[in-house]
């Protein structure tokens, strides 16, 4: 088939094989459980909030997976992960959410001394 020069310029993506998917799916997997706990507890802090922390855990999960064939490369997954938590709490709440972490620095309760 004769290109017609209608392609040229344009930039195609190679599609992965099947083994190239099943090894970014295991290593996102085996990323997912090692970073879960640990985002959903950062994830607490930043909301106060059980259940929109679980939410904003899944909702960071589910951008880097979507991105992962970028994201797995990185030096720091780890990062990219935790920053995108951040924007997302920050996007869902218009900058005007306070946990109960900043209420307690605040106001100085919460704090002992040693």
């Amino acid at each position: 088939m004769a290109n017609d020069g209608w392609l040229e310029g344009v930039h195609v993506k190679r599609m992965r094989t099947l083994p190239e998917v099943t090894s970014a799916r295991g290593d996102f997997a085996e990323f997912f459980s090692r970073e879960y706990a640990r985002l959903a507890r950062a994830c607490l802090l930043l909301t106060g909030n059980t259940a929109e922390a679980e939410d904003l855990t899944q909702d960071a999960l589910a951008r880097v997976y979507a991105r992962w064939h970028e994201v797995g490369s990185m030096d720091s997954p780890e990062g990219y992960l935790f920053r995108t938590a951040l924007n997302l709490n920050r996007q869902g709440s218009g900058g005007s959410r306070s946990g109960p972490v900043t209420s307690e620095i605040r106001t100085g309760a919460g704090t002992s001394s040693m």
